[in-house]
């Protein structure tokens, strides 16, 4: 995997170059991928969003405005494939 970033990438030689790989069903938001084999393998993804109005301390929050609320989802991933296919194994 690859900081930072959404790809992934495979090898069979640590000493050759490495190639990315094209996946399906894994979200954005992987906090931590480990693999027991070259096939096997976990993701955990962490996915949020936040909605509503924020104010100041100062600020009086008319009845009418929805306060700002924020939501976070952890998901676990698991791959059998070497990391082309993703499916969830916990859900929320």
């Amino acid at each position: 995997a690859s900081p930072g970033k959404e790809n992934l990438y495979t090898s069979s030689n640590p000493e050759h170059h490495a190639t990315s790989l094209k996946t399906t069903g894994l979200p954005s938001g992987v906090v931590s991928l480990d693999f027991f084999s070259d096939q096997i393998g976990w993701a955990l993804v962490q996915e949020g969003n936040c909605h509503g109005h924020k104010s100041t301390i100062w600020e009086i929050h008319p009845s009418d405005i929805e306060p700002l609320q924020c939501f976070m989802q952890t998901r676990l991933f698991s791959t059998q494939d070497g990391g082309v296919s993703w499916g969830v194994i916990s859900l929320p």
